[in-house]
């Protein structure tokens, strides 16, 4: 799939080595797609998390893929090597950085997207309504045992 009825929205690259190309292609795509590609350098946290719990899909090699769009159902496809480690939900694809294997990651995450629903994940819930559910439903006599370990420097 080409993917050129889709709308793009581009927030800021990140500030690691390598970064000021990034930023070129990712204009310059923006040029070469305008009308349907847009970018901007930050939403803010609340638009950000508001586009994001619209999108069909979140794309890019950041964490807000591995743990803001799983709190708001949104698959994402997390791209190369950099959030290696990270625990991840089952509606964040892996891909590696070729165009073949981005491609192949986009379709699968568009399929699992419209696999999700309310019963098999928090699809299209904001953090913050995660969080009250959680907080109550909790234990709270769980919640307030802090447990403390003995160093063997203390001994």
């Amino acid at each position: 799939a080409n993917f050129d009825d889709s709308t793009v929205v581009i927030t800021g690259v990140n500030a690691d080595p390598g970064n000021r190309a990034i930023h070129e292609r990712l204009k310059r795509f923006v040029i070469e797609h305008s009308g349907r590609a847009v970018m901007r350098a930050s939403l803010g946290k609340l638009r950000y998390i508001h586009l994001i719990s619209h999108a069909d899909l979140v794309i890019g090699n950041s964490s807000s893929g591995i743990i803001e769009a799983p709190l708001v159902g949104t698959p994402s496809v997390n791209i190369g090597a950099r959030q290696k480690g990270r625990q991840r939900q089952p509606s964040v694809i892996d891909s590696g950085v070729t165009e073949v294997e981005i491609r192949n990651a986009i379709n699968i995450g568009l399929q699992r997207g419209h696999e999700l629903t309310p019963s098999t994940s928090s699809h299209r819930r904001l953090p913050s309504d995660v969080i009250v559910e959680t907080l109550c439903t909790a234990d709270p006599k769980a919640i307030l045992a802090k447990p403390f370990v003995d160093h063997e420097l203390c001994r």
